[in-house]
C-alpha cells in the first residue's frame, strides 16, 4: 500500500506503525512481525507498546537486530499500584526489561499510568507527579522521579 501511495505521490512516503495490544509480546508470531516490518525499514518505522513482561536480556538483543524505533513500557503507578494490577514483584521485572532495552542502544520511553476510581486517585504517577500536592493544572510544574 506504501509503494502504491508513494508511486502515485510522485515521490517516496515514509511511515510508522506503533504495534500495542493487550501485550503485543504475549503472540508467539511477534518476532516474525517484527522482522517483516524491519526487511521494510526503507519504507517505515515501527515502535512497540509493552508492559515489559517479556523483555529479558536476550529478547533486547533480538530486538536491537530489528531496531526498532522505540519501545514504550508501561507502569501503572506505584510499586504498590504497578504490582497489585500486574502481579507481586512485577515492577522490578518492568524496571528489568527497561534497563535490558537501553544496554542493547534500544530507545525507550515509559507511560505512567493513573489508576482513577470513583475521582480517587489509587497511585501516585511516577513520572510526572505534581511538585506539590495542589489539584492539576496543565500550567503547574512536574517533578520527575528516577525509578532507578
Amino acid at each position: 500500500m506504501l509503494a502504491t501511495l508513494s508511486q502515485q505521490a510522485g515521490k517516496p512516503l515514509h511511515a510508522h506503525i506503533t504495534v500495542t495490544g493487550g501485550e503485543p509480546f504475549a503472540r508467539r508470531d511477534f518476532l516474525d512481525l517484527l522482522k517483516i516490518f524491519a526487511a521494510h525499514n526503507k519504507r517505515f518505522s515501527f515502535g512497540i507498546l509493552t508492559n515489559g513482561s517479556f523483555i529479558d536480556a536476550a529478547m533486547a538483543k533480538q530486538l536491537s537486530k530489528l531496531a526498532p524505533r522505540f519501545v514504550q513500557v508501561s507502569i501503572e503507578g506505584t510499586a504498590a499500584t504497578h504490582d497489585s494490577i500486574r502481579g507481586k514483584g512485577n515492577l522490578a521485572q518492568t524496571v528489568t526489561a527497561i534497563k535490558n532495552l537501553r544496554r542493547e542502544g534500544i530507545r525507550t520511553g515509559k507511560i505512567y499510568l493513573y489508576q482513577v476510581h470513583s475521582g480517587m486517585l489509587w497511585g501516585r504517577l511516577l513520572c510526572c507527579q505534581p511538585a506539590n500536592d495542589k489539584p492539576y493544572s496543565h500550567k503547574r510544574q512536574y517533578s520527575s522521579h528516577k525509578l532507578w
